[in-house]
């Protein structure tokens, strides 16, 4: 099942930082190694004809790239995140944070490299002291199975997940995005047996 999109946000207090190009040379939080977001950020870069050799890119954790932003030890936050995502919440309170935007042929860019990677646009407001609609991508969470799983087992937990979505709304925000359709989209991974039976039958899928 597709559950709800993780989003790519750069975020920065400097008013010369504008795009993407404007990192070079710049104190940047890249997420720790290993991390997808932080493969993710290498691509990004990539895109522009970049790499770490053009930032001093550092690895470091939410928290610590929140307190280092807040105490003018870094310059911009290159991460993935929910809608809403606490540390952007926690940032726009101070009133300085501005969003950086990535351009449409940016992304168009970013989707050679990988298919997943979907246009995204986070409208304004969303942010505390951010106005404008910020333009950048994400990629889907998605529930995945074992092949072995019996059928009425991934069938019933299909059911369970959709039958759920309220109460989950209820009390996660990012999953107040989501619709029993979109966990039925197709991301070219193929759906177990039980679970695309459970989707034909809700007239959720035509597969």
């Amino acid at each position: 099942a597709t559950l709800y999109p993780q989003i790519a946000y750069m975020m920065t207090f400097r008013n010369d930082l504008k795009s993407i190009t404007d990192l070079k040379g710049k104190r940047v939080s890249v997420t720790p190694k290993g991390y997808a977001s932080e493969g993710v950020n290498q691509m990004i870069l990539k895109t522009v004809g970049m790499s770490y050799d053009d930032v001093e890119e550092q690895f470091l954790g939410e928290v610590e790239s929140g307190d280092a932003m807040r105490d003018g030890r870094l310059d911009a936050l290159m991460a993935m995140g929910d809608l809403p995502y606490s540390i952007v919440v926690d940032l726009a309170s101070t009133g300085k944070l501005r969003l950086i935007n990535l351009a449409p042929d940016h992304i168009d860019r970013l989707r050679d490299i990988n298919k997943g990677f979907f246009k995204f646009n986070v409208k304004g407001g969303t942010y505390q002291g951010v106005a404008n609609d910020y333009s950048t991508f994400a990629v889907s969470i998605i529930m995945l199975a074992n092949a072995k799983v019996p059928d009425a087992t991934a069938k019933a937990i299909t059911r369970a997940l959709v039958e759920v979505l309220p109460d989950l709304q209820k009390n996660f925000l990012a999953f107040k995005v989501m619709t029993p359709k979109d966990m039925a989209q197709d991301t070219g991974i193929a759906f177990h047996p039980g679970a695309a039976a459970y989707f034909r039958e809700a007239g959720l899928s035509g597969k």
